[in-house]
């Protein structure tokens, strides 16, 4: 290989190790820096021949870990915070990780890895049902017994079988269709595929419509579901999928899905205020934004300022103040009838009670 392709494959492993949520192994990540972003089709022919020299590439600041199945790691926690917050020098600057787009890069890799027309061929294949009489599940159930029961015999008619027999190849047909088998057969014969299923949720919190490239991929995977795409939330029984998406992703920070729910979902206003208050109260201003482009209302905006004046969070204070919020609305009972200015100055937060004031805040006795 030339030093110019171990350079440029370096740099991708550096990625991959510095944002992976797990140690990837050596089979996994081999996988992972072959794909590029929205390609139809595994290219096996980009494939790295051998992974093992890669510790020497590195010049040992990556390490395999002794663990079977062997994993790559930096070989110390300080490289890669010296490569991802560190000034490198300028021969070195190509190797400058920045984490939130390599995040968004590797969720981006995930989609493309989960959509790619191999495996949508391969799971219509595996996890085709089989057609099965469903009267022959009844006889090779009863086939044990006496004699066919008479509701058997009714079930027989509606179904127009008249004398179902046991099918001897029964119990072999309904156990060749489990899926659990087939995604696992796959995963052994596509390392990254397990890792892509897991963790592709996680990587694209900041994914944005005008940014990212698998935005319409991503869209479908959360609206319709996916084959092999794990979700970290419960789907629920008796509500809304967005609900359920909505309330993980805004405990999660997760920005894109909160985007997503917050768009679809019609949230009361009593329920909206207490997520805005949440979020007010952490200081995430990039929640607060995904609230007000849903229309809050005046109640919403200045209550949530109240919060955001308590905590101190300046970046929070500017958007609502952006949005309308009333610096002297009137306190509510909750905040012990303090006004945002009060709530920040008993907080000791001087700059939020310096653009209070520039802002009109009233002193008040």
């Amino acid at each position: 290989m030339s030093r110019q392709k171990k350079t440029g494959l370096v740099q991708k492993v550096f990625r991959w190790v510095a944002v992976a949520k797990r140690p990837l192994t050596l089979d996994e990540i081999r996988e992972a820096v072959s794909i590029d972003i929205g390609q139809p089709y595994l290219q096996t022919e980009r494939l790295v021949r051998e992974m093992t020299p890669i510790v020497l590439w590195c010049e040992n600041l990556l390490q395999v870990t002794e663990d079977q199945p062997q994993s790559l790691q930096f070989a110390h926690s300080t490289i890669r915070e010296f490569i991802t917050k560190g000034d490198l020098l300028i021969q070195l600057s190509e190797f400058h990780i920045d984490v939130d787009e390599a995040d968004h890069f590797t969720g981006e890799i995930c989609i493309t890895y989960l959509h790619l027309n191999d495996f949508k061929t391969a799971v219509a294949r595996r996890l085709q049902p089989r057609r099965v009489n469903p009267m022959a599940i009844a006889g090779s159930v009863l086939s044990g017994g006496p004699k066919i029961t008479e509701l058997t015999l009714r079930f027989a008619d509606v179904f127009g079988h008249r004398r179902a027999k046991a099918d001897p190849d029964l119990v072999g047909a309904l156990a060749s269709y489990d899926r659990a088998n087939g995604i696992d057969r796959l995963q052994q014969s596509h390392p990254f595929l397990r890792y892509a299923a897991k963790h592709w949720v996680s990587h694209t919190a900041n994914f944005q419509e005008e940014r990212s490239s698998t935005w319409n991929l991503w869209y479908q995977t959360i609206t319709n579901g996916h084959a092999l795409a794990h979700v970290p939330w419960q789907e629920p029984l008796f509500y809304r999928k967005e609900e359920a998406i909505l309330f993980w992703s805004h405990q999660a920070h997760h920005h894109a899905l909160l985007r997503y729910a917050n768009s679809i979902l019609g949230l009361p206003e009593l329920k909206r205020l207490e997520l805005m208050r949440t979020s007010a109260s952490e200081g995430d201003d990039e929640a607060i934004a995904i609230f007000l482009d849903a229309r809050c209302s005046v109640f919403c905006i200045d209550r949530t300022f109240q919060v955001a004046s308590e905590g101190g969070h300046i970046q929070v204070i500017e958007r609502l103040l952006e949005a309308g919020a009333k610096v002297n609305a009137a306190a509510a009972a909750k905040s012990g009838g303090r006004t945002a200015l009060q709530a920040a100055s008993a907080g000791g937060h001087i700059q939020v009670v310096e653009r209070l004031l520039e802002a009109g805040a009233r002193k008040r006795n």
